[in-house]
């Protein structure tokens, strides 16, 4: 268990709506085309994450990043972890299985706080790798506490659940061999305070995370 996220107050007073609870997961087993699941030019990670409860304003999401640059990948969607923009897949807890076809090479996911008022000044990093026609089950990244500005994570391993929620979600994807190599712990990613202005917050990704 690590103590991870932290962030900083950037504005106040903005509150968010929830009307659009409850979107299709643009990372769902169900977004990967059968052209990519054979394609040798292309990898496949499966993954969960989740909270013990969903979050209507201070939610997180992962992004992805080079793991050489540590900039955002832009061309796939955020990876929820307790915003209620999407729907939940479990009864239990709240939380998405996700899968996402990628060239090879090494990434790692990084936390993301939903909320234009706040900015991050470090998170976590969560290392792996991509090999061209492999598809690999990276673990589950469990955040203990929902809503959380301090937030702490797991890496768990729940592949037999997880897999069992891709066969219903992408039957084709779930026939496939599969690789498990859980995700691991990186460099924390860090934005440095400048000197007399406070701390300069990471840069928020492009894109509508929706």
């Amino acid at each position: 268990m690590l103590s991870l996220f932290r962030s900083v107050l950037a504005l106040a007073g903005c509150a968010l709506t929830v009307g659009c609870a409850g979107l299709a997961n643009k990372a769902g087993p169900d977004r990967i085309a059968a052209a990519d699941i054979v394609s040798a030019e292309k990898g496949i990670v499966i993954l969960s994450a989740g909270a013990p409860d969903f979050c209507r304003v201070h939610g997180t999401a992962l992004v992805l990043r080079n793991f050489e640059t540590k900039k955002f990948v832009d061309t796939v969607p955020m990876i929820t972890v307790d915003s209620n923009i999407r729907k939940t897949d479990f009864d239990d807890h709240f939380g998405t299985v996700n899968a996402l076809a990628l060239p090879p090479g090494l990434y790692l996911f990084t936390p993301w706080l939903m909320h234009p008022d706040v900015a991050a000044v470090y998170t976590p990093s969560f290392e792996f790798e991509v090999k061209s026609g492999e598809i690999t089950y990276l673990g589950e990244v469990f955040m203990t506490r929902s809503c959380g500005f301090a937030n702490r994570f797991e890496i768990r391993d729940r592949y037999d659940r997880d897999m069992a929620m891709v066969s219903v979600k992408n039957a084709v994807l779930a026939t496939r061999p599969v690789v498990k190599r859980l995700l691991v712990l990186g460099p924390r990613v860090t934005c440095m305070p400048e000197k007399y202005l406070g701390f300069k917050p990471c840069p928020a990704p492009a894109g509508n995370p929706k």
